[in-house]
C-alpha cells in the first residue's frame, strides 16, 4: 500500500536536488567561458600573424622613390607625381586595392577578437571591450575612405588629397585609442603581463598628438604611434600563447 511522503521530506529532497544542480550549471557556465575566451584569443594570434604578412603584400607593389605611409600622411605633395607616373599610379592602386581586400579586414579581426576577449571578462573592464571593437570599425570605416578618395587623387582629382590625409588620421588615431582601451584589463593584473598594460596604455600620447594641427603627422606615427603598437601586440601574442597552452595562466588572467 503506497503512502505519501511527509511534506518535510519532500521539501528537503527537493532542496538537495536543486543544490546540486547549481555548482553543475554554474560549471558548464565556466566551461563555455573558457571556449569562448580561447577561441578569442586564437583568433587575435591567427589574425596577428596574417596581418604582419599582408602587410607586406599591401607595400610591395610601392617602389622607391615612394613609400607607403608618406602617401598616406603627404598625399597633396605626392598625388600629382603619381598622377603623371604611369607604372608608379598602377603600383599605387594595387596597393590600394590590396588594402582594402586583405589588410583592413586582417586588422579588423584582430581587434574585434580581443575586443570580443575583453568583453568576455567578467570583470567591470568588460567595458573596454566594447570600445575597442567600435573603434576598431570606426578605424576601418576610415582607412576605406582614405583608399577611396587616395584613389581619386592619383586619378587627377587632387582636391581629394586633403580628405585622403584627413581620414588617414583618423584612421591612426581610432587605432591608437582602440590600442589603448585594451591597456585597462592587463592594468588590472598582478603579474608580469601588467607591464603590457602600460605600453597599451601609453598608445593615447600619440593618439592626441595627431590632434596638434601641424606638420608632425609622419614622424609621431613612424616613430611612436607604430613601435608602440607593434610592441604592445607582440606582448599580447606571447602571454596570449601562454594563455592558450596553459589552463592554469588562462584561468588567472581570464577567469
Amino acid at each position: 500500500m503506497a503512502t505519501d511522503l511527509p511534506p518535510n521530506t519532500r521539501r528537503v529532497r527537493d532542496n538537495s536536488s536543486a543544490k546540486s544542480r547549481r555548482p553543475l550549471s554554474a560549471r558548464k557556465k565556466l566551461e563555455l567561458y573558457g571556449q569562448k575566451i580561447t577561441v578569442c584569443l586564437a583568433l587575435f594570434l591567427f589574425s596577428f600573424f596574417a596581418s604582419g604578412l599582408l602587410s607586406l603584400l599591401v607595400t610591395a607593389p610601392i617602389k622607391p622613390p615612394y613609400n607607403a605611409l608618406v602617401l598616406q600622411l603627404n598625399p597633396r605633395d605626392y598625388c600629382p607625381a603619381v598622377a603623371q607616373d604611369a607604372a608608379a599610379k598602377i603600383d599605387v592602386r594595387e596597393s590600394l586595392q590590396r588594402d582594402s581586400w586583405y589588410f583592413v579586414p586582417a586588422y579588423t579581426l584582430l581587434f574585434v577578437a580581443l575586443g570580443l576577449a575583453v568583453f568576455s571578462c567578467q570583470d567591470p573592464v568588460w567595458v573596454y571591450g566594447l570600445g575597442i571593437v567600435l573603434l576598431t570599425i570606426f578605424a576601418a570605416g576610415s582607412d576605406l575612405l582614405e583608399n577611396h578618395y587616395f584613389e581619386s587623387c592619383i586619378d587627377g582629382n587632387y582636391i581629394a588629397a586633403g580628405l585622403a590625409r584627413k581620414w588617414s588620421l583618423r584612421k591612426w588615431e581610432f587605432l591608437s585609442f582602440a590600442t589603448f582601451a585594451a591597456g585597462p584589463p592587463f592594468l588590472a593584473r598582478n603579474d608580469w603581463t601588467q607591464k603590457i598594460g602600460y605600453v597599451l596604455a601609453a598608445m593615447a600620447v600619440p593618439g592626441l598628438l595627431l590632434f596638434i594641427p601641424l606638420n608632425l603627422a609622419y614622424p609621431i606615427v613612424c616613430y611612436v604611434l607604430l613601435p608602440l603598437l607593434g610592441l604592445g601586440l607582440g606582448l599580447m601574442s606571447i602571454t596570449f600563447v601562454r594563455d592558450l597552452l596553459s589552463p592554469s595562466s588562462l584561468k588567472a588572467h581570464w577567469q
